[in-house]
């Protein structure tokens, strides 16, 4: 049962993977939703539905400030998606300012779709001064206020604002939301041009997923 814990939310394997280094906190449930915003609905209300107190997004992030690059950490105010805005629960943002001095404060903004080209990072970047987006975040937060519980978002920017995303990283995760290395290599062997790009992720990848782990070890 999850009664009384926080509900912890993430899109990959490897986010999950940050978190093993909490060990077997009492107080956590966890789902990894494979990037599926459906996923993280069905998991999220059943971690409510055992008695969840609190909600929290923690995971990766596309960028869209443009001065925000690989392993740069935000923390939401408000969570914004076409939907609608949820706010963050402003106690638990300042304890997460506390623990983690480098990291920026402000909007996310959540959707089903990834913002794949700089210029569909851009075009939302303008409308909405959001710092980075993610397909997760807008589920918690909706689930969230409507359950009446806190909820807040922590995510680490892994593509910056200004990189396309090469057509191998936009394959579907597999369940368990670690790549489908099968469908990445054939991808990659029918369209080769694209090695640079992927190698460029690889590194801001690696990047994200450190500062993601120190942001965990900064929460245990």
């Amino acid at each position: 049962m999850a009664s009384g814990k926080i509900a912890v939310v993430t899109g990959l394997a490897a986010e999950m993977a940050a978190l093993a280094q909490w060990g077997d906190k009492p107080q956590y449930v966890s789902a990894c939703a494979a990037s599926d915003p459906n996923r993280a609905r069905l998991f999220l209300a059943r971690m409510i539905a055992d008695g969840a107190t609190r909600c929290l997004s923690f995971g990766l992030a596309g960028g869209l400030a443009p001065d925000l690059p690989a392993g740069s950490i935000v923390i939401a105010a408000r969570v914004v998606s076409a939907e609608g805005a949820y706010v963050c629960d402003a106690r638990w943002v300042q304890q997460l300012v506390a623990a983690l001095p480098a990291g920026h404060v402000g909007d996310i903004w959540g959707q089903e779709t990834i913002l794949a080209s700089p210029g569909l990072k851009q075009a939302v970047y303008h409308g909405t001064q959001c710092l980075a987006c993610d397909m997760e975040s807008q589920v918690v937060g909706a689930l969230a206020t409507q359950a009446g519980i806190p909820f807040a978002a922590l995510r680490v920017v892994c593509d910056p604002a200004d990189f396309a995303l090469p057509s191998a990283a936009l394959l579907p995760l597999r369940a368990d939301g670690a790549p489908n290395l099968v469908s990445i290599l054939g991808n990659l062997l029918r369209q080769p041009r694209q090695l640079p790009a992927l190698l460029t992720l690889a590194r801001h990848n690696q990047s994200a997923l450190k500062a993601l782990a120190r942001a965990a070890a900064a929460l245990r």
